[in-house]
């Protein structure tokens, strides 16, 4: 659709069905300039991709328990002789609350301001998206801020605040809520298991190790089953990282720079382990940075 600054009258009929959008359940947040073909939205296939593909998720889902529209009112600006109108549209803003536990909303401050696509799940299985110049669709263009109070456990329900900040108002004038053929729960149970990674002890700069240990997140059972050691981020060349996993969710890391030698003070190695299957990854940490140690 066409935007422009003043409308024109037309008329575009009136559907036979008066059926309302149903509350947003959900929103899938993905890399900026993510986009999809009206045919891949038609099945699960891509989304399954963008979410959970082992060698690179592009979409992250996020189930809300509360949305809240805090969108500025239209600024109503009137003349010295009373005559009113609209002349600045507000961006739309929103505030969701994440659907689980205080583990899973602190994985979600690395990414404060980060600029995303931002798309919104109903619980009537609709998709909202925008269509763009090239015939595909894509989120909304918003940046998203998580942590801005303190967790309010005294209200479960709204204790994981995330704020949106979208971009472009034009985008909300061509939104398209699309019925989907797959459910809310089904894009969901795409969404690899999080574990929490943590080092139990310091970098051994003589031996090149750490011990660090998976455990399922907001608990203290182990996981042992990871095998993919990934690095996400680096100050050093030829960073590696390898490992040997125990049977309690230990796992002995050896990272080093250069390819065979050891970290020093001022080097760090930021990690990301998962459990890959059939190129999926099924299981995944937190990532943790390694700092180096001068023996």
């Amino acid at each position: 659709m066409e935007i422009n600054s003043c409308g024109a009258f037309l008329s575009a009929g009136l559907g036979d069905c008066n059926g309302r959008t149903q509350p947003i359940i959900g929103v899938i947040i993905s890399a900026k300039n993510t986009t999809y073909t009206y045919a891949e939205l038609q099945t699960i296939a891509k989304t399954k991709t963008n979410i959970s593909l082992a060698a690179g998720i592009v979409s992250i889902y996020v189930p809300v328990s509360g949305f809240n529209n805090t969108s500025d009112e239209a600024n109503v600006e009137t003349s010295n002789t009373g005559v009113k109108g609209v002349f600045r549209q507000p961006v739309p803003s929103a505030r969701i609350f994440l659907d689980r536990s205080f583990d899973d909303y602190r994985q979600f401050f690395r990414m404060n301001s980060t600029v995303v696509e931002v798309e919104f799940i109903t619980s009537d299985a609709k998709r909202g998206l925008v269509p763009i110049s090239n015939g595909r669709y894509k989120g909304m263009r918003g940046q998203i801020y998580a942590g801005a109070a303190f967790p309010n456990f005294e209200n479960n329900q709204e204790a994981h605040p995330i704020d949106i900040f979208f971009k472009d108002v034009s985008e909300f004038q061509n939104i398209e809520f699309m019925q989907m053929p797959y459910s809310a729960s089904e894009i969901e149970g795409l969404v690899p298991v999080g574990l929490t990674l943590r080092a139990t002890g310091a970098y051994n700069g003589t031996t090149g190790e750490i011990v660090v240990k998976a455990t399922k997140r907001n608990s203290a059972v182990g996981y042992a089953g990871l095998d993919v050691y990934a690095v996400i981020d680096s100050n050093v060349a030829g960073a590696t990282v390898t490992g040997v996993a125990g049977t309690d969710g230990t796992y002995t890391v050896t990272a080093l720079k250069n390819t065979t030698d050891k970290l020093v003070d001022g080097d760090y190695i930021t990690i990301q382990m998962n459990k890959t299957v059939s190129t999926y990854a099924t299981y995944i940490t937190n990532p943790l940075t390694i700092n180096g140690v001068t023996p």
